[in-house]
């Protein structure tokens, strides 16, 4: 779980910088306490070279140095290394301390495993006449030393410890809004695609980015289920009619004995079957285009081939632009938005149609008119719609919605004009001029 990634990577990161802080303490501790050392050797050595003169080639210790500490801590030693005073109880060894006599600077040096001592001869004096040499214990320093690591270390325990839990604590805090809105949007896209999170007073942070993208994700998935849907009522309402139709001349011409009666009937149920075959096709392109490639048609081209194929009656004009005018969209998908207008114009045309493309910058118009009735004022909208038919139309009026769709899935669109006549209108975008 992300909560605790983030958790252990804050509790890694204050490891990391407490063990740096702990061994910049420890050699700062360690340091301190060697200079303390130092600094109660310098001041035991002064107190003895005070208590020490020399006299006739004789070294002499005052008696007024019975000072306990001294007592305990020094060593006098004479020519060639004699011992004139020494503690009566140190852990020094003193062949060690005899060593030291004669040294003509001072000289601290460690002795044994648990004392330091400074020796230097004394001020004015040749140094092989007296040597002093004071000591110092380090096993207090050294217990100082692991007592203040310890209680770092305890203290770096102690800190994570608590650090754990607050970074646990914060974290939860900070993702429980991120796991609320992932369990919601997870009921919503199953259960209610409607539903949106309520705009974030912060638009910037983070919370307000992801509910704004999951609103935006929870609408497209909406979108496309109602697409879904649509289709399927689509193709369910277009479909019964031609199905039952079918159906019917099935069943009137198995009772039927005449050919030619036969054969009428098995025409008319080849048309109903061609118009189901079209009517998926069509269905399915406007659900496919936003995902086809990108092409180009020659709409002139494509509506002589369209006229060719519908106008039975030869009453189809067409007035086509002098040069090509291409349409940045499939030659299909362009049939398919302009036939089901010249099927209605075919259908209601008293006894002329007329169909006129022009080419007007980036857009192409395509008009088709004709003679008959026309489309009602109350309906130039209402016969876009999956369904609804005009006063004036016997057909089952999905073509026209359909057509529209397709047009403004491609960037373009459909249009009616009231009548008398009528008077329907595409725009297509066209193809970019190569340079």
């Amino acid at each position: 779980m992300i909560r605790r990634r983030l958790t252990l990577l804050a509790v890694s990161a204050l490891a990391v910088a407490l063990a740096v802080v702990t061994a910049v303490f420890s050699v700062l501790l360690s340091r301190a306490l060697e200079h303390d050392a130092a600094a109660v050797l310098q001041t035991r050595l002064e107190a003895a070279t005070a208590a020490v003169t020399v006299s006739d080639g004789e070294v002499v210790v005052a008696d007024s140095a019975g000072d306990e500490t001294l007592d305990a801590t020094t060593w006098v030693l004479g020519g060639r290394g004699v011992v004139v005073l020494a503690p009566t109880a140190s852990s020094a060894p003193t062949a060690a301390i005899v060593r030291l006599a004669g040294v003509r600077v001072p000289t601290a040096r460690d002795v044994g495993t648990q004392t330091r001592v400074l020796a230097s001869p004394l001020p004015g004096e040749d140094p092989t006449t007296a040597t002093v040499v004071v000591s110092v214990p380090l096993a207090p320093y050294e217990t100082t030393e692991r007592a203040g690591l310890v209680a770092a270390l305890a203290l770096d325990a102690v800190t994570l410890g608590l650090l754990a839990v607050l970074a646990r604590w914060l974290v939860g805090s900070a993702l429980r809004p991120v796991d609320q809105m992932t369990r919601r949007a997870h009921d919503w896209a199953e259960h209610d695609v409607d539903r949106r999170f309520p705009e974030s007073d912060a638009h910037d942070d983070e919370i307000g980015r992801l509910g704004a993208t999951l609103n935006d994700l929870l609408a497209r998935l909406g979108a496309s289920l109602r697409h879904e849907r649509r289709l399927t009522d689509e193709i369910a309402h277009e479909l019964r009619t031609p199905l039952a139709r079918a159906r019917m001349e099935a069943e009137l011409s198995a009772g039927r004995d005449d050919p030619e009666e036969l054969r009428a009937a098995l025409r008319a149920i080849i048309g109903d079957v061609d118009e189901l075959s079209g009517t998926v096709n069509t269905l399915m392109d406007a659900a496919r285009l936003g995902v086809l490639d990108a092409r180009e048609c020659d709409v002139g081209a494509e509506i002589r081939d369209l006229t060719t194929a519908a106008d039975r009656r030869g009453i189809v004009h067409v007035d086509l632009p002098a040069e090509p005018a291409f349409a940045a969209l499939d030659g299909a998908l362009v049939r398919r938005i302009l036939s089901p207008q010249l099927d209605n114009a075919l259908r209601h045309a008293t006894s002329g149609v007329d169909v006129v493309c022009r080419h007007t910058g980036a857009w192409i118009d395509v008009s088709v008119i004709d003679d008959g009735p026309g489309v009602a004022g109350d309906d130039l909208d209402r016969v876009f719609l999956p369904g609804e038919r005009g006063e004036a139309s016997d057909g089952l009026g999905l073509g026209l919605a359909l057509a529209r769709r397709l047009a403004r899935a491609a960037g373009g669109d459909v249009s009616a004009d009231p009548g008398p006549g009528g008077r329907f209108r595409t725009r297509l975008p066209a193809q970019p001029v190569r340079s």
